[in-house]
């Protein structure tokens, strides 16, 4: 139950109703997958069902991320449905994907070009990828793998579905959607952790503001990061830098990330012999966020904008801990975190 000033929300539940939940997701579609995410739902596929094979819910093309887009299979399900079911309607369409790939390809460039908004839309995002010139390639790149990625919008996590990941060689994204509804007015809110989000300060400060972080403790690690990015439940797309979440929603690390070539040249000529170093965001910074010592990492981004080469195996390669912030405006440098008490005052 969710508690206001005078109003009282009870969990909804969407046992049996699925095209509920699905609606839900039509509706709220920017919100659970990013402002530069374009959802295709199931009924706008209906046309194409003899070409494309079994039919999902939707697709999601994903340019959150311009130089590395992505388009998802989407199927919405039920926890109630069991590991089972969901596994053989995962694998269902993952196989479908596949089959109907080529087809798939030019249903997604027809629907695009035929629709102003959305293809107004996707090219101002074409617009700001370096690698990509035209609608044809950015889609062909989003479809580069064989195997499908798919995304599961479910109404709860059971601890069985982690189950499914490890029968099924198909990435798997669940993103959980509760609701709560006031049954005097009606009222229905919904929580969800989006696919992707910047962070709540993610907006561009003013030219020539950055935020600097000092680190100390450094240390040079080599971590895979698929294997880091699974276990912490990072977002291939978030960019620039994120926090590292535990189970709670609480903050506990930062992630930054950099092109491989600048990465390397960090390591030899700014990490110090007395194991310090530091970061940089144009991204306003809340020091409410931060905890002195929390840990800092530092990886490299799928591609190089610099060396123009994409990374295979990209890796977090610095960890430390967090000592100061500061703000920087030109040549005068704030230190803005932490914040001695007599400074609250």
């Amino acid at each position: 139950m969710l508690v206001s000033k005078d109003k009282k929300y009870f969990a909804y539940s969407y046992e049996g109703k699925e095209q509920e939940l699905l609606q839900v997701v039509e509706e709220k579609a920017t919100e659970i997958f990013g402002e530069y995410s374009f959802f295709i739902p199931k009924k706008k596929l209906y046309s194409n069902k003899s070409k494309l094979g079994s039919i999902p819910d939707g697709f999601l093309l994903d340019l959150s991320d311009p130089d590395n887009p992505t388009l998802y299979v989407v199927e919405v399900e039920l926890k109630g449905h069991g590991l089972e079911h969901i596994a053989t309607q995962i694998l269902k369409f993952a196989i479908s994907y596949r089959e109907t790939k080529p087809k798939l390809n030019r249903f997604i460039l027809d629907l695009i070009r035929s629709d102003k908004t959305i293809k107004k839309e996707v090219e101002n995002r074409l617009k700001e990828s370096q690698k990509y010139d035209y609608l044809d390639q950015l889609i062909d790149a989003a479809m580069d793998d064989d195997v499908a990625t798919v995304i599961v919008p479910i109404d709860g996590i059971e601890e069985s579905l982690k189950e499914v990941q490890k029968y099924i060689s198909v990435p798997i994204t669940y993103i959980s959607i509760k609701s709560y509804v006031n049954t005097e007015s009606g009222e229905v809110f919904h929580q969800f952790t989006p696919l992707y989000q910047e962070e709540e300060a993610a907006k561009i400060p003013p030219v020539g503001t950055y935020y600097y972080f000092l680190i100390e403790n450094v240390e040079l690690i080599n971590i895979p990061r698929s294997q880091f990015d699974e276990e912490n439940n990072i977002s291939k797309h978030a960019q620039g830098y994120t926090f590292v979440r535990d189970k709670t929603g609480k903050s506990t690390g930062v992630i930054f990330w950099w092109y491989k070539s600048r990465a390397e040249r960090h390591i030899k000529e700014e990490v110090t012999e007395d194991k310090k170093s530091w970061a940089a965001t144009r991204r306003p910074v809340d020091p409410e966020s931060y905890e002195i010592g929390m840990d800092v990492y530092m990886g490299e981004t799928f591609w190089d904008g610099d060396t123009g080469r994409k990374i295979d195996d990209p890796r977090y390669i610095i960890k430390g801990q967090l000592k100061e912030i500061y703000r920087v405006d030109g040549d005068k440098k704030t230190r803005i975190f932490p914040i001695e008490f007599e400074e609250k005052k």
